[in-house]
């Protein structure tokens, strides 16, 4: 389960280093998504991934173009020997990523946010709609 936020800098070639929390949790081998809520990125280990996937194709929500923004806005990505990741130009443009990169464990997956579309996300994050979508589904 990935859970915590944190700062880390993308270098000049798009890698960066992943919280060593979150490196120790991951196999060698993980793959990078656009997410579909926000403008960040996901980041999935290979087998949560197929299963979110294969989730996916099971609902009623599965069409053609859910197919391909997921096919054409993945890439598969190598954990190097110094615990980073490349993050390849179609996704840093996508999240709008440049330099400062938080990270944030969402139970089973990672995101990676641009720090200051986190910060303007955090900061109006409504408390009182949240309440109410936890009565909802009897969470309270």
């Amino acid at each position: 389960m990935f859970t915590g936020e944190y700062s880390h800098t993308m270098d000049a070639k798009g890698r960066v280093s992943l919280p060593a929390k979150f490196r120790n949790a991951l196999p060698g081998e993980v793959m990078l998504v656009k997410s579909i809520d926000e403008a960040c990125l996901w980041l999935f280990t290979k087998e949560d991934y197929e299963a979110f996937i294969g989730a996916l194709r099971k609902s009623d929500a599965y069409s053609a173009r859910v197919r391909r923004f997921f096919a054409a806005g993945t890439e598969d990505c190598e954990i190097d020997s110094a615990g980073r990741i490349r993050i390849g130009q179609a996704l840093r443009t996508y999240a709008s990523l440049t330099k400062d990169i938080t990270i944030t464990g969402s139970f089973d997956r990672i995101e990676l946010w641009d720090t200051e579309r986190w910060s303007r996300y955090s900061e109006s994050f409504d408390f009182d709609s949240l309440t109410t979508e936890l009565d909802e589904l009897g969470k309270l």
